[in-house]
């Protein structure tokens, strides 16, 4: 998890988690890592922009305001690109992208993430739950191919808050009736 100061209340500090988007936007400086993985993964993308030649940067930042203005067959087709070559729009930051998708759009572009590694660094599934760009069927199939053995790499635990009762309870049998639990 990362965190960044937002006051003080009583003489104490107070922080709030922030999405790794959010945190590629600040300084180390500012923020709080609570998972080395977390840190790691920072550092790397930061590493990654500071490579990155200005013009690109810009280029991005054009496409990005631009983005309201795309129509939804548009914003399709992107994430039909994105989807075949995940280095398709390889500087766009994909977070940023998902709030103009259609919950279908938003639906397949998360589970192709769980499933693509690359693509999967570029987008936090953590992140697409809590800010519910995924709808509560696309959580539920998850859960589904999770039990079947696929997306055992995600950690499922974090994701209780935004799963359905339906799901939890699945995943609560999936977990009483494993062999390997000790």
């Amino acid at each position: 998890m990362i965190l960044k100061k937002v006051g003080s209340e009583n003489g104490k500090i107070v922080y709030e988690p922030i999405t790794f988007e959010e945190a590629l936007k600040m300084s180390k400086a500012e923020l709080v890592f609570t998972d080395e993985d977390e840190e790691e993964r920072y550092d790397d993308f930061d590493d990654e922009l500071d490579k990155e030649p200005k013009s690109n940067n810009k280029n991005i930042e054009r496409i990005m305001r631009g983005l309201p203005f795309l129509d939804d067959e548009d914003l399709k087709e992107m994430v039909d690109d994105i989807i075949k070559d995940s280095s398709s729009y390889q500087n766009l930051p994909l977070m940023d992208l998902m709030p103009f998708l259609s919950e279908e759009d938003a639906d397949r572009l998360f589970l192709k993430s769980v499933d693509d590694k690359t693509l999967g660094d570029r987008l936090d599934v953590l992140s697409l739950a809590r800010v519910h760009y995924v709808s509560e069927a696309c959580l539920d199939k998850f859960v589904d191919e999770y039990i079947n053995g696929k997306h055992q790499h995600v950690d499922v635990d974090a994701l209780y808050p935004f799963l359905s009762s339906k799901s939890i309870k699945k995943l609560f049998k999936y977990h009483l009736n494993k062999k390997d639990n000790k």
